[in-house]
């Protein structure tokens, strides 16, 4: 029997609440708060614990284990919450009968490995069932521990988790391996409070072909029917944007198997567009990602090569990206981190519960607002031949007429290696139609082009910042925005010996004062005569 405090009775066998706690004891370490600036997760209570084992799941990698997960998720819920711990084996789950997540719950693996039961597709769920808002679908789960498995060679793909309208949800501790195909591997569609923290994601295998190459392993979803990788009940959507989303201390890295590499996945973004509303408050912070797919955006127009990058949110705001390294070795071409603004949303009319929903051109773009990208460093963004375009490190591509990228902060980043012999520069950032930019503090060695900002932009400053060995013709730094300020940076030339370094557009009024610009042919290009409002002076030229 398992007991519960009030002494009721339930079909199954009992497990400590004690062997729980000293087997999680790393995870709770902590409490509630995650980190400082996270949201508060919470967890349930111990009143109730079930041994998956012991409750009759065999663990043998053959016999299909989901009817036995959801008695005990049933179990949970009647008892309002509690604990289902997954011992040591290797479990089938996710048949005809998706395990659906209840509230005040707390999975615990230890060395369990989840494999996929049935047709490919989700796992886990969380659905509202005819209700809405968010939390709708679930509150209050924590998820640690767990080893989810698919196999490439044969085809065996899963979404770990589809969620929709979920609340307060913790997943740590997790190992991801061989598991996205093109679609996802976490759903979250009109989620609220939801950290994913200290997981390991292994390998992108794109079966559908090039429109999939930007498909997001953690996707940043609104509740619209067909949005989930789960359909949800009708009457269930209600349009509502996911807000609050952490991704914390995670790797996403490649994988080789059976003599073929994966690259990894590109870890965290979003491709919906919704009239009037934007994603809000996310946070990708001291993650690592290894190696993405190849996917430079051949069409940045109006509303293609939004959803092109590692890392690419557009139509969002408040989001912070820091102290994350991305990695690239294998001469592979795309944007580490992209924000963009779309012109094609659904109307605020059409009804989420309707497929397909109403979409329409905007006379407003949807563009992105207050973003920070800081301490961050790049590693070998490079063009592996003639004939891959050249993209950028880090991208901000608003529009015109209420579509503009505003307020950024890009601050304290390294640049590496964005030089290859007889390849154009990587640029390490580019913006057009961008209004309130701070570039501020960072570092670049072997990369010749830190800033291209376009005419369209306006209240740009680029400050103390520091480039070595700067080679091609340059300029390192083209600028051509209206109000701008350029000062304090160090700017040094390698070999062979490069052209320009701070190149001036026609933009008015601008400053560029307290350079130090070494080894250039031609240290500072402005038209002649110089434009009324520009300033030019105080700048040491060796």
């Amino acid at each position: 029997m398992i007991m519960n405090r009030d002494h009721a009775s339930l079909p199954a066998h009992p497990i400590s609440r004690r062997r729980v706690l000293a087997a999680t004891a790393a995870a709770v370490t902590g409490g509630a708060a995650v980190a400082t600036g996270l949201p508060t997760v919470a967890w349930a209570a111990d009143d109730l614990v079930i041994d998956l084992r012991e409750y009759g799941a065999k663990g043998d990698g053959v016999t299909d284990d989901t009817a036995v997960f959801n008695r005990a998720l049933d179990a949970i819920e009647e008892a309002g919450g509690g604990t289902i711990v997954i011992p040591a084996g290797r479990y089938p789950v996710g048949n005809a009968e998706r395990p659906r997540l209840r509230d005040n719950l707390k999975i615990v693996g230890q060395d369990a490995t989840l494999l996929k039961a049935g047709p490919n597709g989700a796992l886990f769920v969380a659905l509202s069932r005819g209700r809405t808002g968010y939390g709708s679908g679930v509150r209050n789960v924590r998820i640690s521990g767990l080893r989810f498995l698919g196999s490439y060679p044969n085809n065996r793909l899963v979404c770990p988790f589809a969620l929709h309208h979920a609340s307060n949800v913790l997943i740590e501790d997790c190992v991801f391996e061989q598991v996205q195909g093109s679609r996802h591997c976490v759903d979250l569609n009109g989620c609220e409070d939801i950290v994913i923290r200290n997981c390991r994601w292994l390998g992108y295998n794109n079966n559908e072909g090039a429109a999939y190459l930007g498909a997001e392993c953690i996707q940043v979803d609104y509740s619209y029917n067909g949005a989930l990788s789960y359909n949800d009940s009708a009457g269930s959507h209600d349009g509502l944007m996911s807000r609050r989303i952490t991704v914390q201390d995670c790797e996403f890295r490649p994988i080789t198997v059976n003599g073929v590499e994966y690259p990894c996945p590109n870890p965290f973004g979003s491709h919906g567009l919704k009239e009037g509303a934007r994603f809000s408050d996310l946070r990708f912070v001291g993650n690592l990602v290894v190696d993405p797919i190849q996917g430079p955006s051949l069409d940045d127009s109006t509303d293609t090569g939004m959803a092109r990058g590692a890392v690419h949110l557009p139509a969002s705001s408040r989001v912070l990206i820091a102290d994350n390294r991305f990695v690239q070795t294998k001469g592979r071409m795309i944007r580490a981190v992209s924000f963009g603004a779309g012109a094609v949303a659904i109307t605020e009319e059409s009804d989420p519960n309707a497929s397909p929903p109403i979409k329409k051109v905007l006379d407003e773009p949807l563009g992105c607002n207050d973003i920070t990208i800081r301490d961050n460093r790049f590693e070998g963004f490079v063009s592996p031949d003639d004939d891959t375009p050249i993209q950028q490190v880090i991208f901000l591509r608003g529009l015109p007429n209420g579509g503009e990228i505003r307020d950024v902060r890009i601050s304290g980043n390294t640049f590496v290696g964005l030089d290859l012999a007889d390849h154009p520069s990587t640029p390490a950032i580019e913006a057009r139609h961008t209004t309130g930019l701070t570039i501020t503090g960072n570092t670049l060695e072997r990369a010749s082009k830190i800033a291209i900002i376009d005419p369209s932009c306006s209240d740009v400053i680029i400050e103390a910042t520091k480039a070595t060995k700067i080679t091609g013709s340059g300029p390192a730094v083209d600028v051509a925005a209206e109000r701008y300020r350029i000062e304090g940076n160090t700017l040094t030339a390698g070999s062979p010996k490069p052209g320009c370094a701070i190149e001036l557009g026609d933009g008015t009024p601008g400053r560029v004062v307290r350079n130090r610009l070494t080894g250039f042919t031609e240290p500072i290009r402005h038209p002649d005569p110089l434009p009324r409002g520009v300033t030019v002076r105080g700048n040491h030229l060796g």
